[in-house]
């Protein structure tokens, strides 16, 4: 069964670049301060926000 969380047909990769994308939003752009708010690194940030092609 479906734990009840609508992904808007998103992927996973997406959906966690939309929740970071909002972190940094709401740390005003501050890539640190929203780093230490999600526990992750500054380079994971940078790394999963970097823009891919399509394959």
């Amino acid at each position: 069964m479906a734990s009840g969380i609508d992904s808007g047909g998103k992927t996973l990769e997406e959906l966690e670049r939309e929740m970071i994308r909002h972190a940094v939003d709401a740390a005003d752009g501050n890539i640190s301060v929203a780093s230490k708010r999600l526990g992750i690194s500054r380079n994971t940030i940078y790394r999963k926000l970097r823009w891919r092609e399509p394959e």
